[in-house]
C-alpha cells in the first residue's frame, strides 16, 4: 500500500517539475505568461456576458384547438360543442395532464419547426410576459 501512495505522489510530482522545468526557460515562461493573460481576458469576456443576463426564449405555438382534436383523435375523448377557448379550457381541465404532454408532442414532431420562433428578453419577467401572453413572439421583434 505505502509502495502504491508513494508511485501516486511521484506521478503527481512529475509534471509539477517539468513546470519547474519551463519556468526557468526565458522563452517559455514569455509563453506561459502570455497563456495566462488570454485565459485571464477569456474570463473577463465571459464575465462581460454572464453580466448582460439575457433570456433567449424558444417555444413552438400550438392551437389549443389543434390539442383537443388530437386528443379527440388519440383518445375519443368528446369534443365540447361549440369548440371556443372557454369550452377547451373546460375540456383540457377534464383530461389527464399526461394525455395532454403526448397530443402536444405528436403535434409538434409533425409540425418540425413550423410553429417554432424565439426571441431574447432582457428580464426573467419580460420572458415569462412573452410566453404567457398568447401571441407570437417574432411580431414583437420583427
Amino acid at each position: 500500500m505505502a509502495k502504491l501512495i508513494l508511485k501516486q505522489n511521484k506521478a503527481m510530482q512529475e509534471p509539477l517539475e517539468k513546470l519547474y522545468q519551463y519556468d526557468n526557460q526565458p522563452n517559455m515562461r514569455k509563453k506561459i505568461k502570455e497563456y495566462i493573460r488570454e485565459l485571464e481576458t477569456e474570463i473577463k469576456r465571459i464575465e462581460d456576458h454572464l453580466e448582460e443576463r439575457i433570456y433567449l426564449i424558444e417555444r413552438n405555438k400550438i392551437d389549443i384547438y389543434a390539442v383537443a382534436d388530437k386528443l379527440f383523435e388519440l383518445y375519443n375523448k368528446e369534443l365540447p360543442i361549440p369548440l371556443n377557448k372557454h369550452t377547451c379550457h373546460s375540456f383540457f381541465d377534464r383530461v389527464r395532464a399526461r394525455h395532454i404532454c403526448k397530443a402536444v408532442i405528436l403535434l409538434d414532431n409533425e409540425d418540425g419547426l413550423s410553429n417554432w420562433d424565439n426571441c431574447e428578453a432582457e428580464s426573467l419577467e419580460d420572458a415569462i410576459d412573452m410566453l404567457d401572453a398568447g401571441y407570437g413572439i417574432l411580431p414583437l421583434v420583427g
